[in-house]
């Protein structure tokens, strides 16, 4: 994937490593969303968008066709990612980190269909961790700048 600024000036090139993605998508979304291309007939096996992961809708579906199918790439730059302050993903950053942080803890409790509710919760509650984690890593001003808490 090449990622490009507004003026569609290349910023830089990102070659995903010759990974086993399905695995390495358990800990992390590596993937463009506009640079897949998924079958008619895996999206109905696997079910369509969840329409309650707002701003992790391809995350999860990514997650739900690695239980069933091999995961890859081409191998080639294909597409173009343009970064922008005015996209969905920027303006919702926040937002979206909680929505991947519900998509994986969906993920394993689809691997592991024997969880009681607490170990459901305590599932949950550990992915939430880990997403604030990212979050103080960032900056708690910066977030809450975000939020337009602060100035």
């Amino acid at each position: 994937m090449i990622i490009i600024d507004e003026g569609g000036n290349e910023i830089k090139k990102v070659m995903i490593p010759r990974i086993n993605l399905n695995n390495y998508l358990k800990k992390k979304n590596c993937l463009a969303h506009g640079s897949l291309f998924i079958s008619k007939k895996t999206l109905q096996d696997v079910g369509n968008y969840n329409d309650e992961m707002f701003f992790a809708q391809d995350y999860d579906l990514l997650l739900r066709i690695s239980t069933k199918y091999d995961i890859s790439f081409a191998g080639d730059f294909l597409y173009k990612l343009r970064r922008s302050k005015d996209s969905i993903s920027y303006k919702n950053y926040y937002s979206q980190l909680l929505c991947v942080a519900s998509a994986r803890a969906n993920f394993i409790y689809l691997e592991d269909g024997n969880l009681s509710i607490l170990e459901k919760k305590l599932i949950f509650l550990r992915e939430l961790l880990y997403t604030f984690i990212i979050i103080y890593k960032m900056g708690i001003p910066k977030f809450l700048r975000k939020l337009n808490l602060i100035r």
